[in-house]
């Protein structure tokens, strides 16, 4: 049977496609809105994401068989990122996420973007690296457990810091910027000149991005000592998009922190 791929404004919206995604990945244990949330945070355009289908009709939930989620979040612009390619099991291994990929970069090239950006798991390597995709830079996501006694309450403050330019790890500026007030905050310690910010995530904490002036390793270990005293008792605290080898990695490591998902980020030029 044929395929054919369209934008996902042809087939009826990004929202719909939560069907599609939870098809590929499984529906696990995602907290109601979830999916909702992602379009947001990760700035995905219904123009630019892709989705494939069987027949004569892309508004048919029942006909599609993969999607390409992306969007153009303006502090990676201009680049594309996508933010996640998906095939149903049955699909698999017949070009699909090729053709997907393909059919993004021709319209990421209609918009005048210059390359394509994803953070790809491991197991998805082969398939970027295959599809022109060339490799930037390797991530790890580390863990650690709160030691405090309650939730911060400081307010977020600007995602850029003029006075600490040094940003040691960082996630996805506009995920960060469309997290609610009430689920996000900034902790900062002076006298260290260290900076995190921080999302709630469900019982979790995610330190999306630390930035520094300092050089020191005594005040960067002590700052992130620091974060944890100040998270609750026993909640998971997460650093996201940490270089896999960098000044922080190590140290953070020693103290205990943990990897629990290792990426990528990979780049396609246009």
């Amino acid at each position: 049977m044929s395929w054919s791929i369209a934008a996902a404004r042809e087939a009826g919206g990004l929202a719909g496609l939560q069907t599609l995604v939870e098809g590929v990945f499984g529906a696990g244990d995602r907290p109601a809105g979830w999916f909702g949330r992602k379009l947001a945070r990760e700035c995905l355009d219904d123009a630019l994401t892709r989705v494939a289908f069987v027949g004569d009709d892309p508004t048919d939930p029942r006909a599609w068989i993969g999607f390409v989620l992306a969007g153009r979040p303006p502090s990676r612009r201009p680049a594309v990122r996508a933010a996640g390619v998906g095939v149903l099991a049955a699909w698999r291994r017949r070009g699909v996420a090729a053709a997907l990929l393909d059919s993004l970069a021709a319209a990421s090239v209609d918009l005048g973007a210059t390359a394509i950006e994803v953070a790809a798991s491991p197991g998805a390597l082969p398939l970027y690296r295959a599809c022109g995709f060339v490799d930037v830079q390797a991530t790890t996501t580390l863990l650690a457990f709160g030691r405090g006694a309650h939730s911060p309450s400081s307010p977020p403050t600007p995602w850029d810091t003029p006075r600490q330019p040094l940003e040691l790890h960082g996630y996805l500026q506009e995920a960060w910027e469309r997290t609610p007030d009430a689920e996000r905050t900034t902790l900062a310690w002076p006298e260290l000149a260290v900076t995190h910010h921080v999302c709630r995530e469900g019982r979790a904490f995610a330190v999306h991005r630390t930035v520094t002036a300092s050089t020191g390793a005594h005040a960067l270990d002590a700052a992130f000592d620091h974060l944890l005293e100040r998270l609750p008792d026993g909640a998971p605290v997460l650093a996201l998009a940490v270089p896999l080898v960098s000044s922080i990695t190590g140290s953070l490591r020693s103290a205990g922190w943990v990897d629990v998902q290792y990426a990528a980020i990979v780049r396609r030029p246009l």
